[in-house]
């Protein structure tokens, strides 16, 4: 069953969240950072017929990765920010478990009303061992 979360468990939840977030964004940046180097290397090599061992190549490597690594780093944050948006927008029906998007407070089809997830858990019914006993 879905219950309310304690202000503990709701900013454990926040910092998960966040921690995810800043997942989605990190790899955001790798990905953009070693597309594109690659990529420079590879075209620098093919049209320009540097070697590898060049200074020229390398100092150019470099320029372009002073500028690119803040271009990056502004994406990920971006994409961070985002994600950590989504999460916060998540919502739950705890009658019927109908997820949706930025609708807290709406009502829902099954005529519950939907709750926002950082604000939720779910909880396992407390089963009484005297009802339900154990066979053997």
């Amino acid at each position: 069953m879905w219950v309310p979360r304690t202000s503990d468990e709701k900013d454990e939840w926040y910092a998960l969240s966040k921690r995810e977030a800043g997942k989605a964004g990190h790899f955001a940046v790798a990905v953009v950072i070693v597309i594109d180097l690659v990529g420079f290397g590879t075209l620098a090599v093919i049209n320009q017929g540097e070697s590898l061992k060049s200074v020229a190549f390398w100092l150019t490597m470099v320029a372009f990765a002073m500028v690119l690594i803040p271009i990056a780093a502004l994406l990920g944050w971006h994409i961070a920010r985002k994600e950590m948006a989504l999460f916060e927008a998540q919502t739950i029906c705890p009658n019927c478990e109908a997820t949706s998007q930025e609708n807290h407070g709406a009502s829902c089809d099954c005529g519950g009303t939907f709750a926002l997830m950082s604000e939720m858990k779910w909880e396992d019914d407390e089963v009484d061992e005297d009802e339900h006993p154990e066979e053997d």
